[in-house]
């Protein structure tokens, strides 16, 4: 009663329709609204928009394509050709993982925590989702993601090629492997209560709510830290990613990342990135 009289947006357009059965529900619903309802709609401000919000690593699960790859051409269309760019082994298994056999074996999702195979699954599948909303008629006014996320809004905004994208997001993944095993914690605390519990070891790596946090840093520091918080009765929850992504641990592989993306920028002679 409360969010129906204080958090109910009202839109333009809306009626109901009282049915016995689901048969008589469709057949009312395909009528169309009666003459009487057009009284009761407000007009509309403005036209709306849509914005797509693409996650990043720790998304990914077993056979996320699987469906949408067989039945909708254009989602399979271009999720091949984001695999078409990988390396053949590399694209033979994240395709077994993410549309095919593989996906439904014993040990797929811990398989799919290795960055070499999260990320470049995360990036194909989204971009196919995108590109299959698209076709259907749903055009983004902005594109926003969340770290590997950012690369599929990237390039579905032209600032980079396909080809591209999908290479730095594989450079990305093989430079998290040359790291020690880390990892990333979900936690339902603020910022400001969060930060005194990271010590030394770990990192805020993402703030995502105002309530809900990412702590990332090596995996003996981030298990301290989620006993610490069960103690105290804190949801805390492993990111499904074996890496301590936006963290201080990536500092080494950061000039070898940072002239791939250079290299990108300049066969699209944009602004190489700081």
């Amino acid at each position: 009663a409360h969010v129906l009289q204080s958090g109910r947006t009202h839109f333009a357009e809306r009626w109901s329709v009282v049915a016995a059965d689901h048969a008589a529900a469709v057949a009312r619903l395909r009528a169309g609204p009666p003459a009487t309802a057009g009284a009761r709609t407000p007009a509309r401000r403005s036209t709306p928009s849509v914005v797509f919000a693409i996650p990043g690593g720790g998304a990914q699960y077993p056979g996320m394509g699987r469906e949408l790859h067989a039945r909708e051409p254009v989602y399979r269309e271009a999720f091949d050709a984001c695999l078409a760019t990988l390396p053949p082994e590399l694209g033979t298994r994240v395709r077994a993982l993410v549309v095919g056999a593989e996906a439904d074996r014993p040990g797929a999702a811990a398989a799919l925590e290795a960055p070499s195979l999260a990320l470049p699954a995360l990036f194909a599948t989204a971009y196919a989702a995108a590109r299959l909303l698209m076709a259907s008629g749903l055009q983004p006014a902005a594109l926003v993601g969340h770290s590997m996320g950012e690369y599929v809004a990237a390039c579905l905004g032209g600032v980079f090629s396909l080809a591209d994208a999908m290479s730095l997001v594989v450079t990305r993944a093989r430079l998290f492997e040359t790291l020690p095993v880390g990892g990333m914690l979900s936690v339902a605390l603020a910022e400001e209560a969060l930060r005194p519990l990271l010590g030394a070891e770990l990192s805020l790596a993402a703030v995502n709510a105002p309530g809900l946090c990412v702590a990332s840093g090596p995996v003996a520091a981030l298990e301290r830290l989620q006993a610490t918080l069960a103690e105290r009765g804190v949801d805390a929850r492993r990111v499904p990613i074996a890496v301590a992504a936006h963290s201080a641990m990536l500092d080494p592989i950061l000039p070898e990342f940072r002239a791939a993306c250079r290299a990108a920028c300049g066969r699209l002679g944009g602004a190489a990135p700081t």
